[in-house]
């Protein structure tokens, strides 16, 4: 169970990055931005989740 829920992180950041990227490729800010936002809650998740 584990290995999935860290394999859904790791997807969903992926998700978060592309999706920046495309919303700052096509002029859109605000959408890039908090899709960056997610994308590192994500990342603080799984390093989080590597310490215990």
């Amino acid at each position: 169970m584990y290995t999935l829920i860290t394999t859904l992180k790791y997807g969903a950041g992926v998700f978060a990055v592309a999706s920046a990227t495309w919303s700052f490729a096509s002029g859109n800010f605000w959408p890039g931005l908090l899709a960056v936002i997610a994308a590192g809650l994500i990342v603080v998740s799984i390093i989080r989740e590597r310490e215990d």
